[in-house]
């Protein structure tokens, strides 16, 4: 399809993940469709999305396009410093619903185009922004783009991504009939990888994390990027096992915040204290990799079995031969006068 014969396509942000304020995904929407229209007021322009501060990866975005189009290229303009290091592109088809939001996403057939990465954007010191254009020959009526962790600098400080401007460009279909056999066709194959998805989405969302544990993955999740960079692969593998078993956990220590706060709201103070000690327990295991690795069932304190004594106990190995060994164990329950009258009665 040659780039003259294609149009900018309008479209639709039914879904972003979270958003700065100001910086919601219904900005792309907007500078999308005042571009279409040549409007030069830039109040109206579009501010272009970010995501939020110490956001949990990836984040998506997802647009809607009002028709099935043939899709020839996509172009995507990257904030100058808030840089996604990578971004997985989806395109899915529907040719019953054109009309999804958030709450449906998961019926629709997606299928994986490929990834782009974009570059750190040090060679500009963080002020050119980055424009990617992906050729492709699709047909589609939703895509979906999955952002990965950002780019660290000296700029970036909350962990965050964003993007200036998204362009579709394609023309309508003409053969309705042979496009619905076409899509029927590319769309079998991953009726299975949807589904795989779908699952990993349900699990991710079964875990209700309480936000002190949020706050630490985010951190340990920076903590891994940054190991990453420097090639220090001991300290990203501990860093992804302490994300790991705080998710493991993340459900347990929900439910003991939960606790603690209606304790305090009981003023049961001795209750919220302890559950204070168990939430500063679990969260110290969690981030021992060598100790978290056991379960908690197997630390045992010792004790000395049940046939041995606690108490210290002097054993005479040699029976008693003389009557000074005798005399000698007695005299060691008396006081020092009645050993002495002893003494002085023996010596007569």
């Amino acid at each position: 399809m040659s780039d003259a014969t294609c149009d900018k396509i309008n479209y639709q942000v039914i879904y972003g993940t979270s958003n700065e304020t100001g910086h919601d995904v219904q900005e792309l929407e907007i500078r999308n469709t005042n571009n279409n229209n040549n409007n030069n007021n830039r109040d109206k322009k579009g501010k272009g999305w970010q995501s939020a501060r110490f956001c949990e990866y990836p984040q998506e975005i997802v647009i809607s396009l009002n028709e099935i189009y043939e899709i020839s290229q996509i172009q995507i303009l990257s904030h100058q410093s808030k840089i996604a290091s990578k971004i997985e592109i989806w395109i899915g088809v529907d040719l019953n619903n054109f009309y999804h939001d958030y709450t449906t996403l998961n019926s629709i057939n997606w299928k994986r185009l490929g990834y782009l990465s974009l570059d750190k954007n040090e060679r500009s010191n963080w002020k050119a922004r980055e424009l990617k254009s992906v050729y492709i020959n699709t047909i589609a009526n939703y895509i979906k783009f999955s952002l990965h962790e950002s780019h660290i600098n000296t700029i970036n400080l909350f962990n965050q991504i964003g993007i200036v401007a998204l362009t579709i460009l394609g023309k309508k279909t003409n053969q309705q009939q042979t496009n619905q056999q076409s899509l029927q066709s590319n769309m079998n194959n991953n009726n299975e990888n949807r589904n795989n998805n779908n699952n990993n989405n349900k699990n991710e969302n079964e875990n209700d994390f309480d936000s002190n544990t949020s706050k630490k993955i985010r951190e340990l999740m920076i903590l891994k990027k940054q190991a990453v960079d420097n090639e220090d692969y001991d300290e990203a593998k501990r860093c992804k096992l302490c994300i790991e078993n705080l998710k493991n956990c993340a459900k347990q220590l929900s439910n003991l915040e939960k606790e603690k706060k209606i304790a305090v709201e009981k003023e049961d103070y001795d209750t919220a204290k302890q559950l204070k000690l168990q939430i500063e327990q679990l969260r110290t295991m969690s981030l021992n990799v060598e100790q978290s690795s056991q379960p908690p069932q197997m630390m045992m304190i010792y004790a000395p079995p049940p046939h041995q004594p606690i108490y210290h106990q002097q054993v005479d190995h040699q029976a008693p031969s003389s009557h000074h060994s005798q005399s000698r164990s007695i005299s060691q329950s008396m006081s020092p006068q009645q050993q002495q009258q002893q003494q002085q009665h023996m010596n007569m």
